[in-house]
C-alpha cells in the first residue's frame, strides 16, 4: 500500500512529481503474488505540518494568522477519517489501483475564522501571496476520470499515467533543477519506471 497525494493530480511541485512517480513505479511492480495498491490522500488534519497545526501555533503567539491567498481551497479528513479511508482501500483494492478522495474543498479563510471563533481570541488574517508551484484551489476529480465505490467519498482513478501526462510530469521536474547530478538522477527515475 502506498500513501499518495492529490498533490499528485497535476502535479507542479517536487512533493506532487515525485508522489505522481511513486504511483507509476508501483504499477509497474504489481505481480500476481504482490499487489501494490496506493490512494492519494488529502491534507489530514491535525497531522505534522498540518495547516490547523499552523494556525493553532499562530494563534497560541496573537497572531495573525497568515493565509497566502484568500481564495485558496484545499480539501481535508479528519485521522480517523484516513484511517478508514486507508483500511477500506486495502480491503477492496485491486493491483495498480489508485484511490482518490472525493470530498468538497474548504476555503482556507473560512477553516481559518472558524479557527479564531473558537479560540475566542482577537486574531486578524494577513494574506500573505501564493507562493511558487503552490495550486490556488485543489482540483476535483472529472466523473470520466473515476470509478465510484460503494464507499462514501472514495473512487478509483481510471488513468492518470498516459505517456503525455508522464512526459509532462518529467519536463517539470526537469525545469526545478539545471545540476548535473540532478539530470543524472532524473535518468535513474526513468529507468526504474520502465515496465
Amino acid at each position: 500500500m502506498s500513501l499518495s497525494s492529490n498533490l499528485a493530480r497535476n502535479p507542479k511541485s517536487v512533493v506532487g512529481i515525485t508522489k505522481y512517480f511513486s504511483e507509476i513505479y508501483l504499477r509497474n511492480k504489481g505481480t500476481d503474488k504482490t499487489q501494490f495498491i496506493s490512494i492519494r490522500l488529502p491534507n489530514v488534519l491535525g497531522s505534522p505540518g498540518s495547516v490547523t497545526n499552523i494556525f493553532d501555533k499562530q494563534i497560541e503567539t496573537g497572531g495573525p494568522i497568515t493565509i497566502t491567498d484568500k481564495r485558496m481551497e484545499r480539501r481535508f479528513v479528519s485521522n480517523e477519517e484516513a484511517s478508514i479511508l486507508l483500511l477500506t482501500a486495502i480491503e477492496i483494492g485491486k493491483n495498480y489501483n489508485v484511490f482518490v478522495v472525493t470530498k468538497e474543498n474548504t476555503l482556507i479563510t473560512k477553516l481559518a475564522r472558524e479557527m479564531i471563533d473558537r479560540s475566542g481570541k482577537p486574531i486578524k488574517i494577513k494574506f500573505i501571496g501564493i507562493k511558487p508551484g503552490e495550486k490556488l484551489i485543489e482540483e476535483k476529480y472529472h466523473k470520466n476520470e473515476i470509478i465510484k465505490t460503494n464507499i462514501k467519498n472514495l473512487s478509483i482513478l481510471k488513468n492518470d499515467w498516459s505517456n503525455e501526462n508522464i512526459k509532462e510530469a518529467f519536463r517539470q521536474l526537469k525545469a526545478k533543477n539545471k545540476n548535473k547530478n540532478f539530470d543524472l538522477l532524473i535518468k535513474e527515475i526513468e529507468l526504474s519506471l520502465q515496465p
